[in-house]
């Protein structure tokens, strides 16, 4: 009766999926759930640091079709698997603009001027695997802020 209500408090993409490059979200879900990954995001599949599977954009039903080795890791003793442990991190593909500003005193002609440097540059992912496993081998729970800090 309140499955709506769980589902927007504790949705399957996080909302700072678009904001950074890399965003994650453990969780637990039924078997048999739909995940609609969203335009220029590329999902992964988890579960206790082994990847299981990558998702392009589209809509898909987690289960035992999609996900044999986890469901067959994750049941108990041939009984019917109701729920999935999971771990998605989800990698945003999109141009992203990132700005630092530094501030800093240097010496200029035998005396200390302050100085403010800002920095501005676009950047994309190419290869949204090797930044995946890059930037999980740093942070094991990276959101958008830390993944584009780092």
């Amino acid at each position: 009766m309140f499955n709506w209500l769980k589902n927007k408090l504790n949705p399957i993409i996080p909302d700072d999926a678009k904001k950074g490059f890399i965003s994650s979200n453990f969780l637990t879900i039924k078997n048999g759930s739909k995940i609609n990954v969203p335009n220029n995001i590329v999902c992964f599949i988890n579960y206790k640091d082994k990847n299981y599977l990558q998702l392009n954009e589209g809509e898909y039903v987690l289960n035992e079709s999609t996900l044999p080795e986890l469901c067959a890791k994750q049941r108990n003793h041939d009984k019917k698997l109701k729920k999935l442990k999971l771990d998605l991190y989800f990698v945003n593909t999109n141009e992203l603009d990132i700005t630092y500003t530094y501030k800093d005193r240097i010496e200029i002609n035998s005396r200390l001027a302050k100085v403010t440097l800002k920095i501005n540059y676009n950047c994309k992912v190419t290869d949204s695997k090797k930044l995946f496993q890059s930037i999980l081998t740093l942070e094991p729970n990276p959101d958008s802020i830390t993944s584009t800090i780092m």
